[in-house]
C-alpha cells in the first residue's frame, strides 16, 4: 500500500519556494528555526536564507 506511492516531484532549478507552517524560539539559546514544506528549489550547505 504505502510502498505503491510515488513522491511527489519537485523543480530544484527553481528559487527557494517553502512556506513557513510555524516558527520555534529557543530563548534558552537564542535560536530561531522555522518549520515548513520544501516546495521548489533545493537548500545547500552554506546557502543564505
Amino acid at each position: 500500500a504505502i510502498d505503491s506511492l510515488q513522491p511527489p516531484t519537485r523543480e530544484f532549478a527553481k528559487p527557494l519556494l517553502m512556506p513557513i507552517c510555524d516558527i520555534i524560539k529557543s530563548t534558552a539559546q537564542g535560536q530561531v528555526s522555522a518549520c515548513g514544506k520544501l516546495e521548489a528549489g533545493a537548500l545547500r550547505s552554506g546557502t543564505k536564507v
